[in-house]
C-alpha cells in the first residue's frame, strides 16, 4: 500500500520505490472573469512608472487599471507614455476590478 512520504514523491512500499503523485485535477482560477469584444478609448489619468501600473480614465466614465504587460508593442513603450495620452483598450472584468489590456497609444 503506498503512503505519501514528507517529500515530493510517495514511497510504493510493495516495490520499494518512488512514485510521482497525480497531478491536481482542479484548475486554478482564472485571473481575468471575462472579455468585452469592443475596443474602448480613454487617457491616461494616472502613471506609476517605478512600479509598472497605471490607470486609464475611459470614455465611458470608469477608471480602468492597466500593468505594463498590457501594452501592445508600438512606437510609445510604458516608459515613453504621459498623462493625457490618448489610448485604445480592450475591457476586461479582473478578479480585483476592472482592467485594461492589448493598451495602443493613439497618436
Amino acid at each position: 500500500m503506498p503512503r505519501i512520504s514528507a517529500g515530493y514523491a510517495m514511497l510504493n512500499e510493495e516495490t520499494e520505490s518512488y512514485v510521482r503523485p497525480e497531478p491536481r485535477t482542479t484548475p486554478k482560477p482564472a485571473a481575468i472573469r471575462r472579455v468585452e469584444a469592443t475596443r474602448m478609448e480613454g487617457s491616461v489619468r494616472k502613471l506609476r512608472q517605478d512600479r509598472g501600473f497605471g490607470f486609464i480614465a475611459g470614455d465611458d466614465g470608469r477608471d480602468w487599471f492597466f500593468h505594463w504587460s498590457g501594452m501592445e508593442k508600438t512606437s510609445k513603450n510604458f516608459r515613453d507614455l504621459e498623462i493625457q495620452d490618448r489610448v485604445s483598450f480592450l475591457c476586461v472584468e479582473g478578479d480585483k476590478g476592472p482592467r485594461a489590456i492589448c493598451i495602443r497609444v493613439i497618436e
